[in-house]
């Protein structure tokens, strides 16, 4: 049973987006420091490489949401862009599920899911309002039958 699912070309999407840019952006770098006289190929390089990779982990980090939730039995599946970091919980492993707003102007939110032994997992954007998001929270706890912790707040 499918809880949650949204286009898994909306997370692919802006992981690409990201990646173009950051190479793009590692390209021009390159060029730049094999023109500066005080710069060899080797050095330039290496400060290319560096910059890369350190941005290509955020641009992967901002794709690291779950796209797709579902039940199957006593489990969730959990289903990334990245077909290794599928995951699969324990539905007695969920200690509470929280919503917040993916973006500052609310026009975006997602749905988190917290698990006793403190993992976080938080579903890619969805393009609706926060609202949406509360109400797919209370439904989702009543389906999971999940109970509510009223101490928790509203992620930020």
């Amino acid at each position: 049973m499918t809880l949650i699912s949204i286009s898994q070309d909306i997370p692919l999407s802006i992981y690409n987006f990201h990646v173009f840019y950051i190479s793009t952006a590692a390209i021009i770098l390159f060029i730049a420091l094999l023109l500066h006289k005080d710069y060899s190929l080797k050095r330039s390089m290496l400060y290319t490489f560096a910059s890369f990779i350190t941005f290509y982990f955020f641009a992967y980090s901002a794709a690291d949401r779950y796209y797709k939730l579902e039940r199957m039995g006593d489990k969730l599946n959990l289903s990334y862009i990245s077909p290794h970091k599928d995951k699969s919980i324990l539905i007695t492993e969920i200690k509470s599920m929280s919503f917040g707003s993916s973006n500052r102007s609310g026009s975006g939110c997602f749905v988190s899911i917290k698990l006793f032994n403190g993992d976080s997992y938080k579903s890619s954007a969805i393009q609706e309002g926060t609202d949406y998001c509360k109400q797919k929270r209370k439904e989702l706890m009543s389906v999971l039958n999940i109970k509510a912790n009223k101490s928790l707040k509203q992620d930020k």
